[in-house]
């Protein structure tokens, strides 16, 4: 049986429009914009399309809470979401009869945790503002899924920015050891060689192909980052750059794309192999959140003393 562990993406913002000096003008934006959210009619809360498919989801509420991480007082977020638009799910409980899912029906969730950790930086004579955002994959969760959730309510509700640009964990690192540029293109596929092929809707082929380079100085990095000429509607590039080469699980990563408006959507996330174990004994605790402050706390203090701010 596999080991279930709580896994922690990490999404880093850009530096922000804001100057403030103290974190708690910081957190009192995010509270403004959770609590502005909280207060819209249904009709107007974030709907994020599933490309493609005929579901979507709906940013229900976001709760939070205040707790300190270290020296530093932090956010914990909690993203109430529900599902709707399936038409092929039934329930059925114990032995009782099935209920089958109708596409206006909603499916829920409740506890999609994430940590927002305030950094603030002097540069220049000028304050400069940026948030790490710790993500709480925990075992009932899937890995994209929960990230795709906390980056729509990161962007879109809060109004926070992403970077695409090198990362400022970098700045000092003059050889980045290897940097691997991955794309993957969906295609419509012939389907004339398919058995019963006037009875097929639709047949897709997904094509990959990468490219990996050694021993690339920052500058050339920042070169590939840039070169956005290959991106068009279809094609998703993912850029992971190694920094340890003993680590292979210690990555950052950049996914770019263009969204259904033809706007280039971009998220960094970073992976130190970082993770803790758990057996079934620990699952009911998890969202506990004296748990959650004590995983949190020790998360950004290997993160932080690994130099990625």
């Amino acid at each position: 049986m596999a080991t279930l562990k709580i896994k922690y993406p990490t999404l880093i913002t850009s530096v922000l429009s804001s100057h403030h000096e103290q974190c708690i003008s910081l957190r009192q934006d995010i509270i403004r914009e959770i609590e502005g959210y909280n207060n819209l009619a249904a009709d107007q809360k974030l709907r994020i399309p599933f490309r493609g498919k005929s579901k979507f989801k709906v940013i229900k509420h976001i709760n939070y809470d205040l707790c300190n991480i270290g020296q530093q007082q932090s956010i914990i977020i909690c993203v109430e979401e529900y599902r709707e638009g399936f038409d092929d799910l039934y329930l059925q409980k114990d032995q009782n009869p099935e209920v089958f899912i109708n596409p206006s029906d909603r499916i829920g969730s409740s506890k999609n945790f994430a940590l927002l950790y305030p950094v603030i930086e002097q540069c220049n004579n000028s304050w400069t503002n940026k948030w790490i955002i710790v993500i709480y994959d925990t075992p009932n969760k899937d890995d994209a899924d929960i990230i795709n959730t906390i980056k729509y309510t990161v962007n879109k509700i809060f109004k926070l920015p992403f970077k695409f640009a090198l990362p400022n964990a970098l700045n000092g690192i003059n050889v980045i050891p290897e940097i691997e540029v991955s794309f993957a293109t969906l295609e419509n596929e012939e389907n004339e060689h398919i058995a019963v092929h006037d009875k097929v809707v639709c047949a897709t082929v997904k094509t990959t192909h990468s490219i990996r380079y050694a021993n690339v100085t920052t500058d050339e990095a920042q070169e590939i980052i840039n070169d956005n000429a290959s991106l068009i509607e279809g094609i998703k590039r993912k850029i992971k750059i190694f920094k340890d080469p003993n680590n292979r699980a210690t990555t950052d990563t950049i996914t770019q794309e263009l969204d259904d408006d033809g706007n280039l959507q971009s998220t960094f996330v970073s992976k130190y192999g970082y993770a803790h174990n758990l057996d079934v004994h620990d699952l009911p605790d998890i969202n506990n959140i004296t748990t959650m402050v004590r995983n949190f706390n020790e998360v950004i203090t290997n993160y932080l003393t690994n130099g990625n701010v």
